[in-house]
């Protein structure tokens, strides 16, 4: 009873012994993304004209669960409203990496980035604003960003 539960699981011990570890060590050794993992929020950036494509259209605000999206938008010399962005802010530890921000975009601004590790020395390194978001306009960028909004549909 007690002697051939020990000899199977030896049997299963010098059977795995001999295999090719699955395990992967971390820090040296880093397994690829998927297309479509989401990370942190970054703003699009135009590379053509160096300007983001956000309009400041607040629907990604809207759209967050958690209200963390604060966006104001930039006024012109005689104070009316523009199309632009004059601050954009996301706060890093608050986010639940929904996507739903992404997927509210209409105008293809937001995407989530391949970042796996997100960690911060204060809460203060955790306020993310524009500058910090900014992220050029690419064709992986792109095919990330369709992706994360395909996956809500």
């Amino acid at each position: 009873m007690y002697g051939s539960g020990i000899a199977k699981g030896l049997k299963t011990t010098l059977q795995h012994s001999f295999k090719r570890p699955v395990t992967v060590q971390y820090p040296e050794e880093v397994l690829p993304l998927p297309i479509g993992f989401r990370g942190r929020v970054a703003l699009v950036v135009n590379p053509d004209t160096g300007r983001y494509r956000c309009t400041a259209c607040s629907l990604c605000a809207k759209a967050c669960p958690v209200s963390i999206i604060r966006i104001t938008r930039a006024k012109d010399e005689t104070g009316k409203p523009i199309p632009y962005p004059e601050s954009y802010q996301y706060n890093l530890l608050e986010c639940i990496f929904c996507g739903l921000c992404v997927e509210a975009c209409p105008f293809e601004a937001l995407t989530m980035t391949q970042e796996r590790e997100l960690a911060v020395y204060s809460r203060r390194g955790a306020d993310q604003d524009m500058e910090k978001l900014a992220i050029e306009a690419t064709p992986e960028v792109d095919e990330q960003r369709a992706r994360v909004h395909g996956l809500g549909q």
